[in-house]
C-alpha cells in the first residue's frame, strides 16, 4: 500500500492488519516500486499524488509484467482523473475522502472477483476459466486477454468480469444497477460513474470505433446490451 500521507498510511495498515492482512506500506512511488519488486503481492493500493513517482506511473510500470489487482486512491474528482487510472490498467480507484469501511468492502469484492471465494489462495485465480467468444473476440480468462483477428488486447480482471457477465446476457439490457451489482458487489447510488467510465474503456480496447459501438451499445436510460 503506497500512501505519502502518514497518517493515512498508518491508519489504513492498521485497519487492513486487523482485517488479518499482512501489509507493506510505501511512503512513495519509489518505495512501492522497490516493495512490489521484492514481494508477492494479492493487492496493490495507490494513491495517485505522490513525490518522486506518481501512482499513475507505478500502475504503468506494475502493468508491464503484473496483473496483480490494483485500486487507486485519489483527492481528485475530476472524471479525467479515474479515466487515466482505467486506461493504465488500474482495476477499482476510491476516491478521498472516503471511509474505511468503504475501502476494505471494495478490497474484499476485488479479492473475490479475481482470487474467488478464497482470498487467500491467491494461485487459484481464474486458472479453471476455459476461453469463450464474445462477438468477434475470444476471449481468455485465464491469460486475462482476448484476441479479435489477430490481435491481442490486454484486459483487467474487472474487464474480464464484464465481459463474462454480458456475455451470459446475449441481447438482454443489463442495467447499470445489474452490473454495479454482479461485478462489483455494490449497490449503484445513480450518482457514480463507476460503471460507465469502465465500460468506456472496456469499448476502446474492444470495439472496432469505440463511438460508434456495435458490441456493446447503449440502453439510453438503462444501460447497456452485449449484441451478440
Amino acid at each position: 500500500m503506497a500512501e505519502d500521507d502518514g497518517n493515512i498510511r498508518l491508519g489504513i495498515t492498521a485497519v487492513l492488519e486487523q482485517e488479518g492482512w499482512a501489509v507493506v506500506s510505501a511512503a512513495d512511488g519509489c518505495e512501492a516500486l522497490e516493495a512490489f519488486a521484492g514481494g508477492d503481492f494479492a493487492l496493490v493500493i495507490l494513491d495517485v499524488m505522490m513525490p518522486r513517482i506518481d501512482g499513475y506511473e507505478v500502475c504503468r510500470r506494475l502493468r508491464r509484467t503484473s496483473r496483480v489487482p490494483i485500486i487507486m486512491l485519489t483527492a481528485k474528482g475530476e472524471e479525467i482523473d479515474k479515466v487515466v487510472g482505467l486506461e493504465l490498467g488500474a482495476d477499482d480507484y476510491v476516491t478521498k475522502p472516503f471511509s474505511i469501511r468503504e475501502l476494505t468492502a471494495r478490497i474484499h469484492s476485488l479479492l473475490r472477483r479475481v482470487y474467488g471465494e478464497g482470498e487467500d489462495e491467491k494461485r487459484r485465480a481464474m486458472m479453471e476459466d476455459r476461453p469463450f467468444d464474445f462477438g468477434p473476440l475470444r476471449v481468455e480468462p485465464a491469460c486475462l486477454r482476448a484476441t479479435c483477428r489477430g490481435r491481442v488486447i490486454e484486459l483487467t480482471p474487472r474487464e474480464v468480469e464484464m465481459i463474462r457477465y454480458f456475455a451470459e446476457r446475449p441481447g438482454k439490457a443489463v442495467s447499470r444497477d445489474d452490473l454495479m451489482h454482479s461485478v462489483w458487489e455494490w449497490n449503484y447510488t445513480g450518482a457514480s460513474r463507476t460503471v460507465d467510465q469502465h465500460v468506456a474503456q472496456l469499448r476502446k480496447k474492444i470495439e472496432a470505433d469505440p463511438a460508434r459501438p456495435a458490441i456493446l451499445t447503449t440502453v439510453h436510460g438503462h444501460g447497456y446490451r452485449y449484441e451478440a
